[in-house]
């Protein structure tokens, strides 16, 4: 069924029975009728290209495939041969990338262990930082509502005839004594805007303990025409925490419960003998 088909390879002629065509059926034609068979040039007939020898048919066969594996397969092969090369090195460096990425991960497990102790370290040392600083106010109290400058030079002495006078000279055992006041640092207020609040620090724990007592029981006192309220001196975090329970605070005092806060950050409620 082959025999019957043209064959064409690069550098070659084309195959039929009769043997090669174009070039190389001319050297078979040569080599025919040097051997004293008729040929298709000669106008043999059919059946003298059914006795080509199958030994020359067999060299023709290898000469073809030869030509064939040289000039495509070798080829192919080389390709495919650098293909695996390729390959391989890739195959190699992704298992170093895996390594590597495995190290890594393991790596940044360890730093993000680290990073959360850090973080619980951190707010730990801002609670005790908070904490000290509140200790420390300990014995200080805010009063709010007193106009900038009626305090003149002297603050502890305007403030200790104030208290004085409004809670009576019978409300403190001992002459009233203060290691500081000072208006809150803050910038200055323009002409109409809130004053800022006069930081009071007392000499005696005793007495800012009964000046808070005081301003807790009246809420509220008029001094030289004007409103003024007193609180403790708290740090900002801890008065931001006890800012969440105002509205809590005011709906209680409307329905007449009684209540108050506990250090640092917690309500206390009264009701009905229940606390």
């Amino acid at each position: 069924e082959t025999i019957g088909k043209r064959l064409p390879f690069r550098g070659m002629g084309s195959w039929t029975r009769s043997g090669r065509v174009e070039r190389q059926g001319s050297k078979r034609e040569q080599r025919g009728t040097q051997a004293g068979r008729p040929s298709m040039a000669d106008g043999g007939d059919r059946g003298a290209e059914a006795h080509w020898p199958r030994e020359e048919q067999m060299e023709f066969f290898k000469n073809c495939f030869a030509e064939l594996r040289r000039d495509t397969l070798d080829p192919m092969r080389a390709v495919m041969d650098r293909m695996v090369e390729t390959q391989a090195a890739q195959g190699k460096a992704l298992r170093e990338v895996e390594v590597k990425l495995s190290s890594q991960a393991g790596t940044v497990t360890e730093l993000e262990h680290e990073v959360e102790e850090l973080n619980a370290r951190q707010r730990r040392m801002q609670e005790q930082l908070e904490e000290l600083g509140n200790r420390a106010r300990r014995q200080n109290l805010r009063i709010v509502g007193l106009p900038e400058g009626c305090e003149g030079s002297d603050v502890g002495a305007y403030v200790t005839g104030m208290l004085e006078a409004l809670m009576g000279p019978e409300a403190f055992p001992q002459p009233l004594e203060l290691d500081g006041a000072h208006r809150a640092p803050a910038r200055k207020p323009r002409t109409g805007d809130r004053p800022r609040a006069l930081v009071v620090r007392f000499h005696r724990l005793a007495d800012r303990e009964r000046v808070l007592r005081w301003a807790k029981a009246e809420r509220s006192s008029r001094w030289e025409n004007c409103e003024v309220r007193i609180y403790q001196d708290l740090g900002t975090e801890l008065a931001k925490r006890r800012a969440g329970f105002i509205k809590v605070k005011a709906a209680l005092y409307k329905k007449e419960v009684r209540f108050g806060m506990l250090y640092p950050a917690k309500l206390w409620v009264t009701f009905e003998e229940l606390h």
